[in-house]
Order: structure tokens, then sequence, then C-alpha cells
């Protein structure tokens, strides 16, 4: 009788993996396949509300904006007329001291190397204005 105890205290339990896997499978399976082509009430989404942001046109949004914008070739404009990076800053502290917006558009060519785009803004806000807004146009 002893012997029979030592036997079974010796054996060692195996767990097969397969029928575990095989489950595993065909549950993952089952769950994309809901997932893809089940009804909406089965889809995994948050249910965000839809973003309304306000569209900025080219125009600005008052007659008095500043609107700096980098060409590709790396010229500069503030509004429509040319302008060169030296003199952008004090451009700029001129078009506030006529009552400008004190928020500056900054419109950039997506070729123009990042180190103008951040010299520029850099011009900007030494001119003391803080409140800058990026135009951006959607890809197409």
């Amino acid at each position: 009788m002893a012997s029979l105890w030592r036997m079974r205290s010796r054996r060692i339990s195996c767990i097969d993996s397969t029928v575990l896997t095989a489950v595993l499978v065909v549950l993952a399976a089952a769950l994309l396949l809901i997932d893809m082509w089940g009804p909406p009430s089965f889809h995994w989404g948050m249910g965000l509300p839809p973003a309304h942001t306000a569209r900025i046109e080219w125009g600005g949004t008052r007659s008095n904006s500043l609107q700096v914008s980098v060409l590709k070739d790396g010229r500069l404009f503030l509004g429509d007329e040319l302008v060169h990076s030296d003199v952008l800053k004090e451009k700029l502290e001129a078009e506030l001291a006529r009552g400008a917006e004190k928020k500056a558009y900054i419109s950039a060519d997506s070729n123009v190397p990042y180190g103008l785009v951040l010299r520029t803004l850099d011009a900007v806000r030494a001119a003391g204005i803080e409140d800058v807004a990026f135009i951006t146009n959607p890809y197409r």
C-alpha cells in the first residue's frame, strides 16, 4: 500500500494546451466576425460627438488680423506685403501700435523647413503676440 501511495505522489500532471489554444482561436475569430459584420450596436466605438471647429477663412476673422505667410522659397508676407525676416518683428509691432488684433495667424507651406517656421514664430512672440494660430489646409 505504501508503494502505491509513493507512485501516486510522483505522478506529474500534464495539461493538454492544444484544446485551450483551439478554444481561444475560435473565440477570437468569433469576436472579430461579430465586430466586422455584426449590427452597429455591437461595435466597440466610444460614441464621441462630432467636433465642430471654427473654420478660419484666409481673410481672417477680423479686418485687422495679423496674417504671416511663409512660402516654400523662404519669402515672408505680412498680409499682402512682402517682408524680410529681419524686420518682421518691427513690422508686427508697428501694426500692433495701429490697433491690430493681438493675435497672429501663421500659414506655412508644407515644404518650408521647420527652422524657418520656428524663427517666424519667435519673431511673432518677440513682438509681444502670445496668441498664435496656425492656418492649415486639410489633406485632399
